[in-house]
């Protein structure tokens, strides 16, 4: 006869996955600290940021680790206050433990970290940027077109060399 302990652990636990510079998806895993730990890679530590009755699970080490940057924590005002570093879940929250995401949770932090994100240093600050979906095509047209100036030449150079002479020492 099954108890309701058996019950639980055959249908697992319902996670949102979200890792570095791809899009978040669901997926059901055992509910025991060994498959969190295996999610996030490493021990797990449980950040609660939202009012939402959900926990950000990661791994506690990332940032020393090396782990990738993956998203923004930002407060009401939209300022970045943290940085997740590598594969985080999103679980649900029972009296006393992590659980399964509710349908309409999931939803909800599904369109919330949809779009990957990059950190960049801007002038002392850490500054976030989306990665959207397209990018690479438009990286493809793009080097359709002179990248001279990304090489260290001017801008409007074709990144071709030319031939110094006394008439054009010093100019592109």
């Amino acid at each position: 006869m099954k108890n309701y302990e058996d019950e639980k652990q055959e249908s697992g636990m319902r996670v949102l996955v979200i890792e570095p510079l791809k899009r978040p998806y669901i997926k059901t895993i055992s509910d025991d600290l060994e498959s969190l730990q295996r999610e996030v890679g490493g021990d797990i530590e449980g950040v609660f940021p939202f009012d939402d009755p959900v926990a950000i699970v990661l791994n506690g080490e990332g940032k020393l680790n090396g782990s990738a940057l993956n998203r923004g924590l930002y407060d009401e005002k939209g300022e970045l206050y943290d940085i997740i570093a590598g594969t985080f879940l999103v679980t649900g929250l029972t009296e006393d433990d992590f659980g399964s995401i509710s349908e309409g949770l999931a939803e909800k932090y599904m369109e919330k970290y949809k779009i990957p994100e990059r950190f960049l240093s801007v002038n002392g600050e850490i500054v976030s940027e989306p990665i959207l979906d397209g990018l690479k095509e438009k990286q493809a047209v793009s080097t359709q077109q002179p990248l001279g100036h990304l090489a260290g030449y001017p801008k409007g150079h074709n990144g071709k060399n030319r031939k110094r002479n006394k008439e054009n020492e010093g100019r592109w």
